[in-house]
């Protein structure tokens, strides 16, 4: 029934306070908000390793050398079998999975997300988001880990048919890398069994926070906790960094929510991962009771940058929020209006979901005329389904109750809550 392109301008004050920002132009970094302390300022233990970013050369030239050096000692194979574990009861293979698939049912991404993979090593964690239709940006030090991942891709699609080139691989570490093409377009980004392994914390969590989207979700999973004086763990952490030189720095739960919080982070959410059969004998038992790993053993937790977390103006520019409105199908039904419309994002703002009770995000209503603003029969809207980004797409079916509005013309809006109504509609031809 065609499409109408409709847009708004508005000022700077409602796109801070509503995250409908402009991303950044490429070559650009995005400044995460000031801290309001220094890490000199954290007065507790940080990590078993600190200040390992003054041997940032020779911690990365070791994580580059390890394939290697692993294949020298051990052997190749777990590295190209994983998370498959043979061994009795395959407990590395359940805590995997488990950890895995727990973060994304977790971070409740849409259809599509851009997903990047830190420390993606020999790609199974990849594999699994491409497989599960997301974009994937694998980013790990290690050309050997790149090759053995890509290679793991080209034999799923055989097996599977599931086209593969939506991953992306990238040799090199979180900090050096440049992904300047992805800042403020990334969706989530996980870190399974690698943040212990980032040398600069400040900066590569900085940078996270740069890539994520306005409300992106940072993941971390299977990754363990330090408490000093915990003879046994710092043996065999330190026996590890001997045998292979990499950094082996697990983060005390304090300094770990500290540097997330001073790099702009928000609801900050320590997990418990519970997963198995329980025999109804033990339905009354509490969740720390049953859970796979003790809640200060390990950093499960997702963040997420704030809807409003960039503090600059959006741009003057007539595109900011310019949208186009294909309606597809549309019919009257017992005093209620049931439509079927695509939207696309062809402007240049992000569009938050409206997730009741906040007031915010972008909605779909139906009014009468094509120009008026807020009206009373405008009062049932349409949510979006999920944040919609520049130059993406979304498709709702939504019915209107609509009494009021049968037998006349009807107009479909966007709706930015709590702040304006695009200029132009698209008309319902019932």
């Amino acid at each position: 029934m065609g499409v109408e392109r409709v847009r708004r301008l508005f000022g700077a004050q409602l796109s801070r306070r509503f995250g409908l920002l402009p991303p950044e132009p490429r070559g650009t970094v995005v400044p995460r908000p000031p801290a309001t302390a220094g890490p000199a300022d954290f007065t507790g233990p940080k990590r078993y390793v600190p200040a390992a970013d003054q041997d940032f050369a020779a911690l990365r030239s070791a994580a580059e050398r390890y394939p290697q050096a692993l294949a020298d000692r051990e052997g190749f194979g777990w590295m190209r079998r994983k998370p498959f574990d043979p061994t009795e009861r395959h407990p590395h293979f359940f805590q995997g999975m488990y950890a895995i698939l727990n973060a994304v049912q977790a971070m409740r991404l849409p259809p599509g997300a851009l997903v990047m993979d830190v420390g993606s090593g020999p790609g199974w964690v990849t594999q699994i988001l491409v497989g599960l239709g997301y974009r994937v940006v694998a980013l790990d030090p290690s050309e050997v880990m790149n090759d053995l991942a890509r290679r793991r891709l080209r034999g799923f699609e055989a097996m599977s048919g599931v086209a593969t080139d939506a991953a992306t691989f990238i040799t090199s570490t979180l900090e050096e890398a440049d992904l300047a093409e992805y800042l403020a377009q990334v969706d989530a980004v996980m870190f399974h069994e690698a943040l212990h392994h980032v040398i600069d914390e400040r900066a590569a969590l900085g940078k996270v926070f740069a890539l994520l989207r306005p409300g992106g979700c940072l993941s971390v999973s299977g990754e363990g906790s330090w408490t000093p004086g915990d003879g046994q763990l710092e043996r065999g952490l330190d026996a590890e960094m001997a045998r292979y030189g990499t950094l082996e720095s697990p983060f005390t739960r304090p300094y770990l929510r500290y540097v997330l919080e001073a790099a702009g982070f928000e609801d900050i959410q320590f997990h418990l991962g519970v997963n198995g059969m329980f025999a109804e004998a033990q339905a009354h038992m509490e969740l720390h009771q049953v859970a796979g790993t003790p809640a200060g053993a390990a950093h499960v937790l997702l963040a997420r940058r704030p809807m409003n977390g960039d503090p600059r103006p959006a741009a003057a520019d007539p595109g900011l929020t310019e949208a186009e409105i294909a309606v597809v199908t549309a019919a009257w039904d017992r005093g209620g209006l049931v439509v079927r419309v695509r939207l696309r994002n062809s402007g240049r703002t992000l569009w938050p979901s409206h997730v009741p009770p906040l007031r915010q995000g972008v909605t779909l209503a139906l009014t009468r005329h094509a120009t008026a603003t807020d009206q009373p029969e405008a009062a049932n809207r349409c949510p979006l389904p999920h944040p919609v980004p520049p130059g993406g797409e979304t498709v709702l079916d939504w019915r209107f109750e609509a009494q009021t509005l049968e037998g006349g013309p009807c107009y479909l809006r966007l709706v930015a809550e709590q702040a304006f109504w695009f200029q132009g509609a698209m008309r319902v031809n019932v």
